[in-house]
């Protein structure tokens, strides 16, 4: 989640390492009084990670620093999916990866149909086995309790991995298969996780 306000910081800073720390510059943040992992924080602006021992339901969010402290009341699902863009906006182009490259999928360098994609995202929910809030997957990584479909220019895809992305706390990976069919040009690329769906981000197919 990302907050934004004022004086939430002193100064800015960002978590250099896992798992992640529990307060950075001045600032703590807690969901229903557990201590959230922060990745960033600013005077403007604070990015943490919703701890996976959050009850479902309402939830007051609590800012804490030099300057007081802030509230702010929530309510906690199941599942929440957003896809990352690369504008950082959550349009667009999304942040999406080719399988085998590791490159991301652009208008310059677009996707094959049949081919396997890999789609960053969040708000997935739960995952099996457990990770403790702000460390990075266990190998091999946890998957989604939540089933997760993925949709590209309305058709369903195969969706062969749904769970946490290697190496990083609170990131979630879908890998799936360009359906046959998908026509070229920007398509629309949709997730669902437990029914509820993300964000429609595009995506370039060949």
């Amino acid at each position: 989640m990302s907050l934004f306000g004022s004086a939430l910081a002193v100064t800015p800073a960002v978590a250099t390492g896992m798992p992640l720390p529990v307060q950075l510059s001045d600032v703590r943040v807690s969901v229903n009084g557990l201590a959230a992992p922060l990745l960033y924080a600013s005077p403007l602006q604070v990015n943490a990670q919703i701890p996976f021992e959050t009850p479902l339901g309402a939830a007051q969010i609590q800012v804490t620093s030099n300057a007081g402290t802030a509230r702010l009341g929530v309510t906690v699902s199941p599942t929440a999916p957003a896809i990352f863009t690369l504008n950082s906006r959550g349009t667009g182009p999304g942040a999406i990866e080719h399988g085998l490259t590791y490159q991301f999928v652009t208008s310059a360098n677009p996707a094959a149909v049949g081919e396997f994609i890999s789609i960053y995202c969040t708000g997935l929910g739960a995952v099996n086995p457990p990770v403790p809030s702000g460390a990075p997957p266990p190998t091999p990584p946890s998957q989604t309790v939540e089933p997760v479909q993925v949709f590209v220019a309305g058709t369903p895809a195969q969706v062969t991995y749904a769970g946490l992305a290697p190496g990083f706390a609170g990131l979630y990976q879908v890998n799936a298969q360009i359906p046959a069919g998908t026509p070229p040009g920007d398509q629309i690329l949709q997730i669902t996780a437990g029914g509820v769906a993300s964000n429609a981000v595009t995506i370039a197919i060949r």
